[in-house]
């Protein structure tokens, strides 16, 4: 009987977990991404890339970005997320700076904070290592809400960052 109980408290507690730790953030909701391919590049310490990845918004209602991280090593750092609405394409590769110097589109705004519409979003994500080596990042993590309702979504996002000299490329 006590471990029916204590399996049964056990099987709650996950669930609750599952939903966003207990604190109302459900995962997934109605953004999704098509996921991205691996990037790479030979940078020195401090120099600044922008890698991408498109999200979808499949609800009828915007969803506001509230944060945006990455699940990576302690050495790459997020310089900065930007977003702005695509009607079609994919997600360009690796480029230098953020947000590219040569980039000039009408609607590009910080991500955070940001309403995403019903469609395509392209996020433009800036990265740099803080020490040389080799780093990588394997996904990012967007929390959001729609409405009241909160939300957690991860995303994969593969990239790499190392010092020239280290990079298996």
């Amino acid at each position: 009987m006590r471990f029916k109980l204590a399996s049964t408290v056990v099987g709650l507690l996950l669930v609750l977990l599952a939903a966003g730790g207990g604190q109302g953030r459900a995962s997934g909701g109605p953004l999704t991404s098509d996921g991205f391919g691996i990037a790479g590049a030979k940078r020195k310490v401090g120099q600044v890339v922008t890698t991408s990845f498109v999200v979808t918004n499949h609800g009828r209602m915007p969803a506001t970005i509230e944060r945006i991280r990455l699940r990576s090593d302690a050495a790459l750092r997020l310089v900065g997320v930007r977003a702005v609405s695509v009607k079609a394409g994919g997600a360009p590769g690796m480029v230098d700076g953020f947000p590219p110097p040569y980039v000039r589109v009408e609607g590009l705004r910080d991500a955070v904070g940001a309403s995403i519409p019903h469609g395509r979003t392209l996020f433009l994500v800036g990265l740099t290592a803080s020490r040389p080596g080799f780093h990588a990042t394997r996904q990012v993590v967007v929390d959001y809400h729609v409405g009241e309702q909160r939300f957690r979504a991860v995303f994969p996002l593969d990239v790499y960052l190392c010092w020239p000299g280290t990079c298996p490329f």
